[in-house]
């Protein structure tokens, strides 16, 4: 995971140059990735982008949602494609997420919080 997460190779069938930096075959690299999938020890492989040095606003919100029922603003907060993830909390703020938008959004960062918070 180390090789992946910091030198994760930009080429169209990276995981032979991840087994090679890592010094095993490509079928025990691509095992073990599955294995921390399966296992739910990490949710999935993707790239993350600097969003600020792309131009984006983003920003760490924490949010106070109805704690019977938190996953229904869970949804309408990732139908949000600036939207990576989020997580709850046993906390006043209970949904915590990220967000970015792109330097032409219409709304800009604030307006986007506006409209999901409403």
């Amino acid at each position: 995971m180390n090789v992946m997460q910091s030198e994760f190779p930009l080429v169209p069938e990276p995981y032979p140059l991840i087994a090679e930096r890592a010094g095993l075959t490509v079928d025990d690299t691509m095992a073990r990735a599955q294995r921390l999938l399966d296992g739910r020890i990490i949710r999935e492989i993707t790239p993350i982008f600097d969003t600020r040095t792309l131009g984006y606003s983003s920003m760490l919100v924490a949010a106070k949602v109805d704690t019977e029922y938190p996953h229904r603003p869970a949804e309408i907060i990732n139908s949000h494609p600036g939207v990576s993830h989020n997580y709850l909390r046993t906390h006043e703020f209970n949904l915590w997420f990220t967000i970015a938008t792109p330097p032409d959004s219409e709304l800009g960062l604030q307006g986007t919080l506006d409209v999901l918070q409403s």
